[in-house]
């Protein structure tokens, strides 16, 4: 009686499979469903006003980012900190100062062979910090772009703290990569 009923048991499973597969495929139910509404300027400004919200553009976001940084730095210090930090960055600009009129000098002197520029990054200098510096020794044209990029590219999160030797004349990426090894 035993092997009678695993028979009509399995003989029941196998129908019951059956009848689902032929279910599911001649049902249509393994076509994706398509949404029928396209979106435009115009629904996505109607959604973000029905919800309270706004939308802003790459360069205003990072730039949003790079204030709350600095904010949040200087919210979490005392003044003395504070003053002390205004210090530091007073003295590495007199010392970017310096290396950039002794870059000039050597540049009146027209020596063609490019030497690298040592730049110390210290703890609690931000990327836009760091973009300054590069930009006040010659290495990058514009602060603002190289910040972009090292945004863009995930880099801003692993800048390390340290001394970095940079050449005049080498690309974003490679800057980079040498300022997060």
């Amino acid at each position: 009686m035993n092997k009678r009923i695993l028979q009509a048991f399995s003989a029941g499973m196998i129908v019951s499979t059956s009848i689902l597969t032929l279910t599911f495929y001649l049902g249509n139910y393994d076509q994706k469903v398509v949404a029928e509404k396209e979106l435009t300027d115009k629904s996505v400004n109607e959604y973000l006003a029905q919800n309270n919200k706004i939308a802003v553009s790459n360069k205003e976001y990072e730039e949003f980012l790079s204030y709350k940084d600095t904010k949040v730095k200087n919210l979490n210090k005392t003044p003395q900190q504070n003053e002390q930090q205004q210090k530091q960055q007073n003295q590495n600009a007199q010392n970017q100062n310096t290396q950039n009129q002794n870059q000039e000098q050597k540049n009146n002197n027209q020596q063609t062979e490019v030497k690298p520029v040592k730049v110390n990054i210290k703890e609690g200098m931000t990327t836009s910090d760091v973009s300054k510096i590069l930009e006040q020794s010659g290495i990058i044209d514009s602060a603002s772009k190289f910040n972009q990029y090292l945004i863009k590219h995930d880099y801003h999160k692993r800048v390390q703290i340290g001394t970095f030797e940079v050449k005049k004349g080498m690309s974003y990426y490679e800057i980079a990569e040498a300022l997060t090894r």
